[in-house]
């Protein structure tokens, strides 16, 4: 039995291992303000390695495929686009992104799409508090795009799971470099009688990790007005912190 389990264990850390710093190319999707508001730019899918590939539907188009860390042995985290058809509306296609973790060249855990009819922003890792590390995902959604997303995926000790963060207007998250983990988040104060994408006030919120959740610990609104598309232009980025806040 000992035998049977140290092989197990050495076949997904190999399989974890090869996929070590495999493309990251996808991780965020380029956004443009036109006169329907915002549109995503185009992206071009990866190649997956043929044991990923041989694990999705056919026509999904992969845009991640990345070694991350949400349980100690590691894993495979997929983001892929797949062209779908609305239930209330067969006739229309839309274009959702899926999520699946793969462990030991097996699916762990496939959480479908999060959020129907959104564009992925992107993706980014981060470590939660020591040797405990999670994901953000971005999405934009509405049909002008000017909705903003996130979802944090993470491991809960018994498996992974997908949880919503924060629900934004043209929103982007700071990840601060702390121990634990600090999170700034943006979210436009948008009057809806005026023009979404033009200059807006933001609240911003500041979140801390403790225990196994994000608690929010301060607000403020901001005094200047920011264009919308600097904000979410990138959804995800990682924010300098001040010396006594780093571990």
């Amino acid at each position: 039995m000992r035998r049977i389990l140290l092989k197990c264990s050495l076949v997904a850390f190999l399989f974890a291992l090869s996929f070590q710093g495999y493309s990251q190319a996808q991780r965020e999707t380029p956004l443009e303000v036109g006169p329907l508001g915002g549109v995503p730019g185009p992206v071009r899918p990866i190649k997956p390695p043929p044991a990923i590939a041989s694990l999705l539907p056919h026509d999904a188009q992969v845009r991640v495929v990345e070694h991350t860390r949400m349980r100690s042995s590691g894993e495979i985290t997929v983001l892929y686009d797949l062209l779908e058809h609305p239930e209330d509306d067969p006739e229309e296609k839309e274009q959702n992104t899926h999520i699946v973790v793969v462990d030991a060249g097996k699916i762990a855990k496939d959480f479908g799409t999060l959020d129907e009819d959104c564009d992925l922003g992107g993706f980014e890792q981060l470590r939660l508090h020591d040797d405990a590390y999670g994901a953000i995902v971005a999405f934009r959604c509405a049909g002008d795009r000017a909705q903003s997303e996130f979802f944090l995926l993470h491991s809960d000790g018994t498996g992974y799971v997908a949880e919503s963060i924060a629900d934004t207007g043209t929103g982007r998250i700071e990840i601060l470099e702390t121990n634990p983990a600090e999170i700034r988040i943006w979210s436009a104060d948008v009057d809806h009688d005026t023009c979404i994408w033009c200059e807006q006030h933001y609240s911003v919120y500041v979140y801390a990790w403790e225990g196994a959740k994000f608690v929010l610990k301060s607000k403020k609104v901001t005094s200047k007005k920011y264009l919308p598309i600097e904000r979410t232009q990138h959804p995800i980025v990682r924010a300098a912190t001040p010396p006594s806040s780093r571990s």
